[in-house]
């Protein structure tokens, strides 16, 4: 987002650039956590009436659980 950026300023399309870059290289569930930290910093500071509520838009959400599932069984069984 940079440095210097308003929190205000933040449109959905930054949320989608990030969204992008937290995914580059790792699977759906390290991706919902990453997707979980960043949306808590934002609740955090809406809570303490330090910004407005962030329009995330449609892009920035966590993994369904449906992909969540369909992940964990593409890994296969876990041995140990």
């Amino acid at each position: 987002f940079g440095g210097g950026r308003v929190v205000d300023a933040i449109q959905p399309a930054d949320f989608d650039r990030l969204q992008t870059a937290l995914a580059k290289g790792c699977n759906v569930v390290t991706l919902k956590s990453k997707i979980n930290r960043a949306r808590c910093v934002f609740s955090w500071a809406r809570k303490n009436r330090l910004i407005q509520q962030p329009d995330y838009g449609t892009e920035f959400n966590r993994p369904t659980p449906k992909q969540l599932r369909d992940a964990r069984n593409e890994a296969g069984e876990r041995l140990i």
